[in-house]
């Protein structure tokens, strides 16, 4: 049976998954993790966002009641002392990456249109991501 005879299924949303994973791989390497984020619709403190972007660090010691989901990222942390409930839609995140060495992935945003790259490299919004491979049956 092959593929085409399967019923189409939705998926859901892999930002969530990939954030945690990522988020996740940073603090098992000791690394810190930051992710930066398009301040536009998000709860952030409007006094550290320059250029309309924030970073933010979203280590267990940074942050309180840390989650993400389809929704979005929403913890609690400090900011000049105060308690500050942050909240970031997904499309409002770009990546996550170790604030030591840059290692991470940056992510597609659909109101952007900003590149995905999760190797190491990086993309500039104008330069369009590279085709993948493609196989030829050959007989």
């Amino acid at each position: 049976m092959g593929a085409e005879n399967l019923p189409p299924i939705e998926m859901v949303d892999i930002r969530p998954f990939m954030m945690n994973a990522y988020r996740d791989w940073i603090i098992a390497s000791n690394c810190t993790p930051y992710v930066a984020v398009i301040a536009e619709r998000a709860t952030v403190p409007r006094e550290h966002v320059k250029n309309g972007k924030i970073i933010l660090n979203v280590s267990p010691r940074a942050t309180k009641d840390f989650l993400i989901n389809e929704n979005g990222m929403m913890f609690n942390a400090r900011f000049s002392g105060k308690d500050f409930p942050v909240y970031v839609p997904l499309d409002n995140i770009e990546g996550v990456y170790a604030k030591e060495n840059g290692e991470g992935c940056h992510f597609m945003s659909d109101a952007m249109e900003i590149p995905i790259s999760c190797d190491g490299e990086v993309l500039s919004p104008k330069e369009p991501p590279k085709k993948k491979p493609t196989l030829t049956v050959v007989k």
